[in-house]
This record gives C-alpha cells, sequence and structure tokens, in this order.
C-alpha cells in the first residue's frame, strides 16, 4: 500500500506547500505524517523521513490536544537512532515439546 500511496502522498505535499492563500496546518501536518511513514514502510531515504517526521511533529503539536497517537508515533521514531528506520520485531513460533 505504502508504494501505491507515495506518489499521490508526493502530488498533494506539492499541493500543499504550493499554496500560499492559505496556510493550512492540518494538511500539511497529516500529509507528512503519512509520507513519512510510506517512506519508513519502504526503506527509503531515512534523511527524508525524519525531516518529514519533524515538520510533522510541529504541525500536529500546534493542533493539540488533536492527533495525540500520530504524535506520540512520531516523538518515538524521531527518538531512536538518527536516519534509522525501526522494524517490529519478528514472531517466533512457540514449539511443543512432544512427550514420550
Amino acid at each position: 500500500r505504502a508504494r501505491a500511496a507515495l506518489p499521490h502522498l508526493e502530488r498533494a505535499l506539492a499541493i500543499f506547500t504550493a499554496r500560499t492563500d492559505v496556510n493550512d496546518v492540518e494538511h500539511l501536518a497529516v500529509t507528512r505524517y503519512f509520507l513519512a511513514n510510506a517512506l519508513i514502510a519502504l526503506g527509503r531515504d531515512p534523511g527524508r523521513q525524519r525531516e518529514l517526521a519533524e515538520a510533522a511533529l510541529a504541525g500536529m503539536r500546534s493542533l493539540a490536544p488533536r492527533f495525540t497517537d500520530e504524535r506520540a508515533t512520531l516523538e518515538c521514531f524521531l527518538a531512536g537512532p538518527a536516519g534509522k528506520t525501526r522494524k517490529k520485531p519478528k514472531k517466533t513460533k512457540k514449539t511443543k515439546k512432544k512427550s514420550r
């Protein structure tokens, strides 16, 4: 899904940043949030992931108390090592011991 969403998110970001008649903090923040998530999911451009996450977080903080979960996600990502993406731990199957 991230791969399919990426070009649409890039276009939305270009549209929102090009508009000078309206300062739409919410749309910019949400678009940056989803674009950062798409790049993270695809493992692309760690520097841009961080840049977008920082900008999204700044926008979402200005809209508090809304976007609590999204802000927490961004803070967690930004607290990690710079430029590193986090992967979910792999699930391991528990094996049952056979009784003899």
